[in-house]
């Protein structure tokens, strides 16, 4: 379990990528609401800072939590790349689509003194098309297309396919 979740080596079938991912996608949510509900506050305004800073540490704790919540993510995404004989590094655009995003949400409210509001929702709508298309990019080439059948360069297929039955047994 920890290798699959903390290791980038390796491949993985679209099934297990699916069920690994919906299960660290319901942790993530449901420590998120669970911080919400006893935390308070989901985003930064300009009345709730005191010399730039945060006076309430819940969205420090989200930014927590999407980031670590990102490892797993990076590691399952590495793995079924590998699947596809594609450079596992591509999970690494993962951090770089999403955390700008929940930055703006977040962080937005920070935004207002130094940009009009309209520049900050902007930034928001065209954010949100970049991570739209990557997720779809995602969908469509970790949970959709099959794997490379056989050995690649990134170890055996996770499905036994083209291995010898001593590799399976």
């Amino acid at each position: 379990m920890l290798d699959a979740l903390f290791s980038t080596k390796g491949r993985i079938r679209r099934r297990d990528w699916w069920l690994w991912s919906i299960a660290v996608t319901v942790v993530v949510l449901l420590s998120q609401a669970l911080m919400h509900r006893f935390l308070g506050q989901a985003s930064f305004t300009e009345d709730e800072t005191f010399k730039g800073l945060p006076s309430n540490g819940f969205q420090y704790w989200i930014l927590f939590l999407a980031t670590f919540g990102q490892w797993p993510t990076i590691c399952l995404m590495a793995k079924r790349w590998h699947d596809r004989n594609r450079p596992g590094w591509l999970a690494a655009l993962g951090p770089a689509v999403y955390l700008p995003q929940v930055a703006l949400v977040h962080f937005g409210g920070l935004a207002s003194g130094f940009a009009p509001q309209f520049a900050t929702g902007v930034a928001q709508a065209v954010w949100s098309f970049v991570v739209l298309a990557y997720s779809l990019w995602v969908l469509i080439d970790c949970g959709i297309l099959d794997g490379t059948q056989g050995q690649n360069k990134y170890g055996p297929s996770p499905k036994g396919v083209g291995a010898q039955p001593e590799d399976i047994f």
